[in-house]
């Protein structure tokens, strides 16, 4: 999912920055454009401890998965399984809180 959808992003970018890890190229192509409309700065490997309006990148190895915290949620709201993608702790935690349910 691409920052420039979350909720407020624009106040976000003002008070942190983020260190993002890319996972597929069109996140890539989707981070270039929120610098060039933001004027947000950029940082690559090795890596950086961004302030507010920088983002530093990471690039995924290529055996990662292609999942978003959103297809997560969105597993639970079904019913699905979701316990594999996450740490066991973060899991029970859902589980145990019923979060997303």
């Amino acid at each position: 999912m691409a920052l420039q959808t979350w909720h407020k992003y624009q106040a976000l970018l003002n008070m942190i920055g983020f260190l993002v890890y890319l996972r597929a190229p069109e996140h890539y192509q989707a981070i270039m454009q929120l610098s060039e409309d933001e004027s947000i700065t950029l940082h690559f490997d090795p890596p950086t401890l961004p302030a507010k309006r920088e983002i530093t990148l990471f690039e995924a190895p290529s055996e990662t998965i292609a999942i978003s915290s959103t297809d997560i949620r969105n597993r639970i709201r079904q019913g699905q399984h979701f316990e594999h993608l996450l740490p066991e702790t973060i899991a029970n935690a859902i589980k145990e809180k019923r979060l997303y349910a």
